[in-house]
């Protein structure tokens, strides 16, 4: 799959302990509340005052600074009936702050007009020829809005005029202050709910003061204004903190019932009527509608619209603006188009970091807007100039941490002016400097501008399950709108989704559908334009996303969809292979240990290491120690499904293993071919049981002397059982006909005086397991119930385990539904996970996050920091599966009979008996097969629907092959063989004795009493 960008995605970190503390409190889901964590709201207070914003939040907003002085100001002009000018700005917000103002002052009768400047004849600010035309109008006051706070000449020069001068501006001032009669300006304000404010926003706080200070209730409401101040403030790109934020939501609410007509007007002709008005909306339809006429005309129709009570004019002036800015983005594609090519032919990406390009056919509005198309497009900061008489008007927009500013200073000798700050900026320039121009910020960019810079970053805020997402999330997620500029729509991250059913949407086809599968669960998602980087994606590809979920309801029926912003092949996360330690390197003793042994070379000489504790964590350092001594390992497990357990927990690491696995169901030709990979190099572990490695010592066969040590795993023992015993002696059969060093591992009460018949040198105790009080007061079969009771009432955290995946999600689900879990954290962890969800389920339930964690019996004990309770809400496959959680201070045994009978079942089918040998052996005398793998392919191509597993089949064949019966032409198996004398058969029902050990453990009368987990 070929992506045209390689974006790089920064994962925020994730504080589990805040979390736990939020969920809890506010009763949200875990994610909403690390949204909230992002976005610096790390108390409760901080994060109810975020989410609760009621409408009486607009009284609050009220400035400090001269506010007072601005309204005595204003009172004493209109009640001298003087003129009064209010000097605007050509952009959405400096044209809905004139008039919001022009509205309040007209409402309390005062003679009023506004004045707002062209961009290209007159420029941004205040100015001194302004003044003079205000005093030869006759004005009184001079009232700036998104703008003057750094127009020290003209506001002096209007007070040696003895016109007053009130400044509302939201930028930054300077050293010093303009000598005006008032400042309103957030920057001077000590509150940080105001900081952000635009121009808009002080407009109607100042506003909001004058319908309170001159009583103006009757004549108007900020009601009538919320909806202008929602649409300013958007398009400045302000951040929605604080009281931007109390706007904006309410300003949004307002506007689909808005009482101002050109408003009304604006969102019919873009298809906005009698619907929730979003901030997409807004920053996408609206407000360019209002910055077009700015940028490419006269501004001041825009403020019309605002003010018109007359439908006719309304319906004029909005067409007007519609095609303005339709016309403004044919310019703007023409140049973005132009520029590209010009790019592709005339620049040298890989030289030159900054693009620099002029033309005489550029609009000097719209190369703002293109020159941020370009410097996305190219990942670079980009300058572009429209030339006209020898003069180059240029507009700038810079590209990750990139100075533009201080790049700008650098070339300071080359501008005839320039201004801005780190991110945009622009310039005037003579047209034959520009060459100069571009050899020199470009000299400035290879010093302070990096590779790495030039990459695009995507801030990620959390990394989720399929499984978390539901419609009570979204609700949640939609509490956090409105969303912009320091309030950013969520970022989601989910890791190894399979694609299926992709396909191309839209007019154009430059939109992705598909369905993602991930957990067991199905979602749509949808990538806008994202067709061209995902052009060459496969069926079943798996992929990462970034998206955020949305509810769809296009078919009729609501369901979870989700937004897509970037999508790459999913590619194994950077875990060793010892997977996911969650705790100290509890084995340390192992590496200690054994790097002295090959420090002083004796692997050779007989010797044996017991280490009790951790038996899966110590398993995987010694075959990380023997990768890295690059020294074949050979580790033996007593039980099939162990061994199977342990090559499925290494699979994933970034350190691979080159492993052969050898069981019962390994053909002879199986073997014999490992052998010769492991005497070659090729082979870095084996994996194989006791019984098969017994045979293979007793054939003499190469590969039990092709490796450098052995490993003996024993399992999870809470008792001595007769099982425990054949394990043991078995153990040190193979020890004594190994001869080497042998290190031994396992966990358990019942091996900790071992060390003697095993005859251990050394005995390191990593972790001694606990002696938890075993409940066992399910009676009757509804355990749903029972689960859901008991985990409701746990006060500590517990573990509820199942023995399948699919069992985990369900449960994992059903008990996510209550209120009462939900809210205290419940996680799910199982094998299908990727590593870097089990590493995020697991930390949160290390750290506290989570209260109760549904898992399949894929989790390993040191996962587990610390574990008061453990659920097992099916019955155990094994002892081992019952050991390996004696860890917990309480086990409680939630399942009922029909679980016993479903777990003895599973295990019987694992272990082929007679009926299934004899039919396995007819079956080759028919075929006249002496192949066991071609029988195995056979009778499976005759018997597709058969529901007992292919690995069962080939140890049925594997078995007749070893007792010589392939090749015979009649007879019947029972009169001719007793499966016992087959290591295999022995191999396989060796899983029924660890079951057989495990009911006699839990025999009834060795449990408590019903009802005590209730204390």
């Amino acid at each position: 799959m070929g992506f045209r960008k390689n974006n790089k995605w920064t994962v925020r970190s994730k504080d589990n302990i805040l979390v736990r503390k939020l969920v809890k409190r506010l009763k949200i889901a875990p994610i909403a509340a690390q949204l909230l964590i992002n976005r610096g709201l790390t108390t409760v207070t901080k994060a109810e005052k975020f989410l609760n914003t009621p409408r009486e939040r607009l009284e609050e907003i009220t400035p400090s600074h001269d506010i007072r002085a601005a309204l005595d100001v204003i009172k004493e002009i209109i009640s001298k009936s003087g003129k009064i000018i209010i000097h605007g700005d050509y952009d959405a917000d400096g044209v809905t702050a004139t008039a919001v103002l022009m509205k309040v002052l007209k409402a309390a009768g005062a003679d009023v007009v506004y004045h707002i400047p062209h961009r290209l004849e007159d420029g941004y600010d205040i100015c001194s020829d302004f003044v003079d035309i205000s005093e030869a109008d006759g004005v009184d006051l001079i009232i700036t809005v998104d703008c003057g706070i750094r127009a020290y000449e003209a506001v002096e020069l209007a007070r040696e005029k003895g016109i007053k001068v009130i400044i509302t501006d939201h930028h930054e001032p300077g050293r010093e202050l303009p000598r005006a009669d008032a400042i309103i300006n957030p920057k001077l304000c000590d509150d940080e709910n105001l900081l952000h404010l635009s121009g808009v926003g002080i407009a109607f706080i100042l506003a909001q003061c004058m319908i309170k200070d001159f009583g103006l209730s009757e004549e108007i409401t900020k009601e009538d204004m919320l909806g202008m101040v929602a649409l300013g403030t958007i398009a400045d790109a302000v951040p929605l903190l604080g009281h931007n934020r109390v706007l904006v939501k309410y300003g949004l609410e307002r506007l689909p019932e808005t009482s101002n007509i050109g408003l009304q007007v604006l969102m019919k002709k873009n298809g906005l009527k009698e619907r929730e008005i979003s901030e997409t909306d807004i920053a996408f339809l609206l407000a360019p509608c209002i910055n077009a006429v700015g940028r490419i005309g006269d501004a001041s129709r825009a403020v019309r619209l605002l003010l018109t009570d007359c439908l006719e004019e309304a319906e004029e002036l909005a067409l007007e603006m519609i095609r303005e800015n339709g016309r403004r983005k044919r310019m703007e594609r023409k140049i973005v188009e132009g520029a590209l090519e010009r790019v592709e032919d005339e620049i040298d990406l890989e030289k030159e970091k900054v693009i620099v390009l002029a033309s005489h056919e550029w609009h000097p509005g719209v190369i703002g807007i293109a020159a941020s198309r370009i410097a996305e497009a190219f990942n670079r900061p980009t300058l572009l100039i429209s030339l006209e008489s020898g003069i180059g008007k240029g507009s700038a927009r810079s590209y990750g941490n990139f100075n533009l500013y201080q790049a700008f200073v650098d070339s300071g000798h080359l501008f005839i002016k320039y201004g801005g700050h780190e991110m945009a900026g622009g310039f005037s320039i003579s047209e034959e400097k520009i060459p100069h121009l571009r050899r020199c910020i470009n000299d400035y960019a290879l010093i302070h501008l990096s590779d790495e810079d030039l990459v695009k970053e995507i801030v990620v805020d959390c990394e989720v399950l399929l499984s978390e997402l539901d419609f009570d999330l979204i609700a949640q997620l939609e509490g956090l709108k409105p969303f912009g500029n320091g309030n950013e729509r969520p970022r989601l991250l989910y890791r190894g989704a399979q694609v299926r059913n992709s396909r191309l949407v839209g007019r154009k086809k430059d939109h992705i559908m598909m369905e993602l599968i991930g957990e067991n669960l199905k979602f749509r998602g949808i990538g806008f334009r994202l067709a061209e980087s995902c052009r060459d994606i496969e069926e079943k590809s798996m992929v990462d996303i970034i998206f955020y979920p949305e509810i769809n309801d296009f078919t009729g029926q609501e369901a979870v969809e989700l937004n897509i912003e970037d999508i790459k092949l999913h590619r194994q996360e950077s875990k060793t292979v010892l997977d996911l330690p969650t705790l100290e390197m509890v084995s340390s003793e192992v590496n200690k240990e054994l790097n002295d042994l090959w420090t002083k070379g004796e692997l050779d000489r007989e010797g044996r290491f017991q280490f009790i504790g951790y038996p899966e964590k110590a398993a995987k350092e010694l075959a990380a120690i023997t990768k890295e001594n690059n020294t074949p390992l050979c580790l033996l497990f007593p039980l099939r499904s162990m061994a199977a357990d342990f090559e499925k927990s290494l699979q994933g690491g970034i350190t691979p293993l080159n492993i052969c696995k050898i069981d019962g169901s390994s053909f002879k030709e199986e073997i014999d071919t490992f052998s010769q990979e492991v005497l070659s190099g090729d082979k870095d572990l084996i994996i194989s049981t006791f019984e098969c490695w017994l045979q293979l010592q007793h054939d003499n066969h190469p590969i039990t002397k092709n490796f450098g040590l052995m490993g003996i795993h024993l399992g999870f023992w809470p008792k001595a059982t007769h099982y425990l015993q054949q394990v043991l002696a078995d153990s040190c059969k193979i020890m004594n006909r190994w001869g080497k060093t042998t290190v031994i591992l396992g966990s358990g009460e019942a091996l900790l005086d071992t060390g003697d018949e095993l005859k251990a040198d050394k005995v390191y105790i990593m972790h001694e397991n606990a002696s938890p009080y075993l409940v066992g007061s399910l009676t009757g079969n509804d355990k749903i119930s029972y689960i859901k009771d008991l985990c409701a009432s746990l006060k500590d955290q517990a573990v509820v385990l199942t023995n399948s995946s699919k069992e985990a999600m369900d449960l994992y689900q059903m008990l996510n539904s209550l209120d009462s879990l939900r809210l205290s954290g419940v996680g799910v962890f199982t094998g299908i996970l990727t590593s870097s969800q089990k590493s995020l389920v697991l930390n949160a339930f290390n750290e506290g996050a989570l209260k109760i964690l549904v898992a399949s019996r894929n989790l390993e004990q040191h996962f587990l920091q610390e574990v008061p309770g453990v659920v097992f809400s099916t019955f155990p496959l094994s002892i081992h599966d019952l050991g390996r959680f004696f860890i917990a201070q309480k086990i409680y045994l939630a399942y009922n009979d029909n679980d016993m009978d479903k777990t003895f079942k599973y295990l019987s089918r694992g272990c082929p008996q007679k009926d299934l040998l004899n039919h396995v052996y007819l079956r080759a005398v028919d075929l006249n097969c002496e192949d066991p793998q071609l029988l195995v392919d056979q009778i499976m191509k005759e018997n597709p629907s058969f529901r007992i597993a292919e690995s069962l089949f080939k140890t049925a064949a594997a078995i007749i092959n070893e007792l010589g019966l392939l090749g015979l032409k009649d007879g019947v198996l029972e009169a001719k063989v007793d499966p016992l004398r087959s290591w295999r058969y022995r191999e396989a029902e060796n899983e029924l004795k660890a079951y057989y050990d495990l009911v006699e453990f839990l025999a009834p009368g060795r449990l408590e009493a019903a009802g005590t987990y209730m204390d």
